[in-house]
């Protein structure tokens, strides 16, 4: 459920599971429960709140917004998206700059700044398609955006 298993996210979901009131091991769909109810939707996971937050300490404005559409975008497809998908998300966003290399830059460095602070992960084979590095973190995009 987790996707990539970076500490803080063990740590949240290990301390949401030692919370619970259990007679013995919780079962997997309790487990499933803790994870939506508590882990995703719960007030101990600021980190997520932090990420979403983030975003606009990050960015200029145009390059918040075309950030916040393409995490919407990506949370709302199972597999990801590819170059071409942003490139058409950043047209419609963006008619006229995404038409020069200006636009293009931009563009890049939204990418590249999402890749780089945690939110998202390219596949390095295959289609080389775009998603989120962390389930929790898309599942709460995905809560936040609905």
């Amino acid at each position: 459920m987790l996707g990539a298993n970076w500490p803080i996210l063990l740590q949240l979901f290990l301390s949401e599971i030692q919370d619970g009131e259990f007679q013995k091991s919780p079962t997997p769909r309790e487990l499933v429960t803790i994870y939506r109810e508590r882990l995703v939707n719960g007030s101990r996971n600021q980190y997520c709140d932090g990420m979403f937050d983030r975003l606009k300490d990050t960015f200029t404005e145009g390059e918040g917004r075309l950030a916040r559409e393409i995490l919407k975008g990506i949370c709302r497809t199972p597999d990801g998206l590819s170059r071409e998908d942003f490139d058409a998300l950043h047209s419609k966003l963006m008619p006229e700059l995404s038409r020069h290399a200006s636009g293009i830059e931009e563009l890049d460095h939204v990418l590249d700044t999402l890749k780089h602070d945690g939110y998202l992960l390219q596949e390095t084979t295959g289609k080389r398609l775009t998603r989120f590095g962390s389930n929790i973190l898309r599942d709460f995009w995905l809560r936040k955006t609905s």
